[in-house]
């Protein structure tokens, strides 16, 4: 849980503190692997087998599973998107700082 918790304090940092935004993408998607890695370590329960009813009431519940898999391809969706968005925007704009983009962009 702790390693979770520290990768969701190097993204958080990261896209504070960079000014490049790729980097502060990658920095996002950070956070966000930490706090799917800070879901599965609170939702493991010791002991537990996996979702296949056999008589017994001792089986993993299969909903943060499934909360899981869809927080991951979200992820990765939101993660592509803002990669080519942000590419086309540095391509036009010839610049990388995120300072200077948002500058001429307001002007």
């Amino acid at each position: 849980m702790n390693a979770a918790l520290a990768m969701i304090m190097i993204g958080a940092l990261g896209v504070v503190f960079n000014k490049n935004v790729f980097v502060k993408i990658l920095s996002v998607e950070v956070s966000n692997i930490g706090s799917v890695l800070l879901f599965v370590a609170t939702s493991y329960t010791s002991g537990s087998k996996p979702p296949i009813f056999d008589g017994k009431l001792e089986y993993a519940d299969p909903i943060p599973q499934a909360v899981i898999i869809t927080a991951i391809v979200i992820g990765f969706s939101i993660l592509s998107l803002s990669v080519s968005i942000i590419s086309d925007l540095v391509e036009k704009l010839n610049r990388e700082n995120s300072d200077d983009i948002e500058r001429m962009t307001r002007d």
